[in-house]
């Protein structure tokens, strides 16, 4: 990467104006926690430079120092997404330009903090004109959610010597991993790139919780949708099947897809996981190949058994992992189908009712029809034949009125039937569809 870019990654993020970085050397007799400002941390770099032209000149003559090789871990607390104005980098950025100079960190670096995405690479260091690789280093990035952790470590070949960056948007990741690593700093002598498999299983026991989590609100959510054989309330009443049958699953939905969401984001968190163990793999057997071809000790046969099988084991813990959210995520999709077939029910449901109480009233309707059609005619008459309008023998009066009430209530009727007829035409016309 050219120093051009380098100064505009470097300027893009949004640091701190003050720094506050702990620091840590396996040399020292005893552990601080104190945070070092701009001053107290490039002093301690100039440590760190020297460090590092010692190791060359040791490198350079082939002299071999019976002396533990150093470690010096750097911590400090920043947001996920390094970009962002929420919660800024603790570290000025001519300290961190200083910081990442002095300890040879790869340039790329900064450019990884401008994503919120995981990333996992490593770089090969060769000193100028020569053949031969002099230090090995690699960049992590792990996410959580917003929580994510970034680890940058450089390892000098010669002398296993190991300087290392931790980065963490919550103080309690960068402490528990600064812990683990000045705990196990004997580890990391026999293999500089330990803190990455502390990161590893760090987040795998995250990723656990997680899991947990999720297992435990899908389980939730299927009972509320009764679709489950695992059931575990027990007994209910007829009362509260009844209630089943009026409940409103519109909020269930929304829960439903709220949690799809976060399975969608823990599969993909767990393809990264999944890659990360590979890495770790990859970076073990890389050293000990280029200790091999530089003819440098490597590591002991039961200490490289040792780191193996802790790969593996993470390895296994990741699959099976990541086989259950998959599970959980089809689960989820399942009820989700489910709830829609729920709220279609209801609505069937809640249709053939009005359809009923519609088909109900309308009964009620043609009957008062019917009886309007058969005594109109009649009262009409009626009123006719009382206004004195006409004047008629009254022995047959009731016999002219039968007749006619009796003709005008079939007239009606007729008329009646051939409006109907007429309506229902184009209904009686139209395509049947076939049954399903």
């Amino acid at each position: 990467m050219s120093s051009r870019t380098f100064e505009q990654d470097i300027e893009q993020l949004h640091c701190d104006d003050e720094t506050a970085v702990q620091y840590y050397d396996s040399r020292d007799a005893q552990v601080s926690s104190d945070l070092l400002d701009d001053h107290a941390l490039r002093n301690k770099l100039v440590d760190v430079s020297l460090i590092q032209n010692t190791t060359h000149k040791l490198a350079n003559q082939n002299v071999q120092t019976e002396n533990p090789p150093p470690f010096i871990l750097f911590s400090a607390i920043g947001a996920a997404d390094f970009a962002s104005k929420e919660k800024p980098l603790r570290i000025s950025r001519d300290t961190l330009r200083t910081l990442i100079e002095s300890c040879g960190f790869p340039h790329q670096l900064p450019h990884t903090f401008a994503f919120s995405i995981p990333h996992i690479s490593h770089y090969v260091h060769y000193e100028d004109g020569s053949p031969q690789p002099f230090a090995i280093s690699f960049i992590v990035r792990v996410p959580r959610n917003s929580g994510a952790v970034t680890i940058v470590s450089r390892m000098t070949l010669h002398d296993k010597a190991c300087i290392c960056l931790i980065l963490a948007a919550q103080d309690r990741d960068a402490s528990a991993l600064r812990d683990k690593c000045i705990q196990h700093k004997d580890l990391i002598a026999r293999y500089p790139f330990y803190p990455m498999i502390f990161l590893l299983e760090y987040r795998l026991g995250g990723f656990g919780r997680w899991l947990r989590s999720l297992w435990h609100g899908v389980g939730l959510l299927e009972e509320e949708t009764g679709m489950t054989p695992w059931m575990t309330t027990k007994g209910k009443s007829s009362v509260d099947l009844a209630g089943e049958e009026n409940k409103d699953y519109g909020q269930t939905l929304q829960k439903l897809h709220a949690i799809n969401v976060e399975l969608t984001l823990a599969e993909t968190t767990m393809k990264f996981a999944t890659e990360f163990v590979k890495f770790c793999g990859m970076m073990l057997d890389l050293v000990e190949r280029t200790n091999k071809e530089l003819k440098l000790p490597g590591m002991t046969p039961a200490h490289r058994q040792t780191v193996e099988g802790e790969i593996r084991y993470n390895e296994k813990l990741c699959q099976f992992s990541r086989d259950k959210f998959q599970e959980l995520l089809s689960r989820v999709g399942s009820q989700i189908n489910v709830t829609f077939s729920l709220i279609a029910r209801q609505d069937s449901k809640t249709s053939t009712s009005i359809a009923e109480s519609a088909a109900r009233d309308n009964q009620a309707m043609k009957t008062i029809t019917i009886i309007t059609l058969v005594f109109l005619p009649s009262t009409l008459l009626a009123t006719i034949w009382s206004s004195g309008i006409f004047a008629i023998d009254l022995d047959r009066s009731w016999r002219i009125f039968l007749g006619t009430s009796i003709g005008l209530t079939a007239l009606v009727f007729a008329i009646w039937m051939m409006i109907l007829q007429k309506i229902n035409a184009p209904l009686k016309a139209a395509p049947k569809l076939s049954p399903v």
